[in-house]
């Protein structure tokens, strides 16, 4: 596991492995915006039918967002604690990158084994890796976007 990131959708109902040492990067989203990326997932990915308009499923899930934001949150730092944590909005991600990597390098680059580059060519690398677009719902499914191109390239 080492050297390895993953994406965890739900801390309450699936931890991280236990006896790790992991550092935990929360994103908060807009919580429309994540309503919708949310739905997608559901009915695009795992094929489940919608139970009512998708204009109505969409606000159930926003609401349930804003209802479980503070219990997620509260899980991860139980699980990970206080110093191995940081939060970025997925918005700063996407439209000013410059300042999350530099959020993220502050937070978390004492843990780099990258020694011989200053923290300032670092955080200028990590933010160059930023695919430009809108920070709004992506019309496809932005990860197994990234996996083809992934693998075209390699």
């Amino acid at each position: 596991f080492s050297g390895r990131a993953m994406k965890l959708r739900d801390p309450q109902r699936h931890r991280p492995p236990a006896g790790l040492d992991f550092r935990i990067l929360w994103l908060d989203r807009d919580f429309h915006q994540q309503a919708l990326s949310q739905v997608k997932l559901l009915t695009d990915l795992s094929g489940i039918k919608l139970n009512g308009p998708k204009k109505v499923i969409v606000k159930r899930m926003e609401r349930l967002n804003i209802l479980e934001r503070p219990r997620a949150i509260a899980t991860i730092r139980t699980v990970a604690g206080d110093k191995n944590c940081a939060s970025l909005f997925f918005e700063q991600i996407i439209n000013a990158p410059h300042i999350a990597a530099k959020r993220l390098w502050d937070v978390f680059g004492r843990y780099s084994t990258i020694k011989d580059e200053l923290p300032d060519e670092i955080v200028l690398r990590m933010a160059s890796l930023i695919k430009f677009r809108s920070s709004d719902n992506y019309p496809g499914l932005l990860e197994l976007d990234l996996v083809s191109q992934c693998k075209k390239v390699a």
